[in-house]
């Protein structure tokens, strides 16, 4: 449980940095410009991303994780995304398949 909670967590951040950071961390030297906050967790690619949900035989389940107050306000929602409260990551996390490829954002 440790394993899938510490995963979504990842992926949560990746996902956010890359939907909302992505100029500032996706521009070429900024890397060494604008290190990535928590360099321990793995991050993907919006082009890897794309590839992962256009696998229909093993789509991912894509989770957003803002807080309920910036999910209701934003305009920008992904197709398909659950929506889910970042504060209780313990008590949903356990619902979703762990043998299944999480994105989280």
């Amino acid at each position: 449980m440790k394993k899938l909670t510490g995963l979504l967590t990842l992926l949560l951040v990746a996902l956010f940095l890359m939907a909302f950071a992505a100029p500032a961390f996706c521009s070429p030297g900024s890397e060494e410009e604008f290190p990535p906050p928590y360099p321990e967790i793995p991050r993907i690619s919006a082009d890897q991303c794309l590839t992962l949900l256009a696998n229909k035989d093993n789509s991912p389940i894509l989770i957003d994780v803002r807080l309920e107050k910036q999910f209701e306000q934003s305009k920008n929602k992904l197709p398909g995304a659950i929506h889910e409260d970042p504060n209780k990551v313990k008590q949903w996390a356990k619902k979703y398949d762990k043998d299944r490829t999480i994105i989280l954002y």
